[in-house]
């Protein structure tokens, strides 16, 4: 059912992005002029517009929204684990959320 499901939701999404319009050149440049995304994926639209390339990175970026997700979901179960009494589960993940916590926000004083 998972594959079938994956399998159909991506026909479903690579169909409308060939079908729909693309999106405006002047949408695009006013979005890169307030967001200045990172990553090589812009460099058409950062030429264009002129503008410096963005100072962040896109790998950080990347391992500060999965720290992020793992202290989030961690902190979570922890505390599922604690109302059910499963102390030394909950401890762990608690380790485990303030690590990824720290991880995160170290990643994310380092871009900007």
């Amino acid at each position: 059912t998972l594959v079938a499901s994956v399998g159909l939701t991506t026909v479903v999404w690579v169909t409308t992005a060939y079908l729909t319009p693309a999106t405006p050149r002047a949408a695009l440049q006013k979005f890169y002029a307030a967001v200045r995304p990172a990553g090589p994926g812009w460099n058409s639209i950062r030429a264009e517009s002129g503008l410096p390339a963005s100072p962040d990175s896109l790998p950080s970026g990347l391992l500060a929204a999965a720290c992020g997700a793992a202290a989030i979901w961690s902190a979570l179960f922890a505390t599922g684990a604690l109302l059910y009494g499963q102390t030394a589960r909950a401890i762990v993940l608690g380790v485990v959320a303030v690590a990824t916590g720290v991880v995160c926000l170290r990643t994310l004083r380092r871009q900007g």
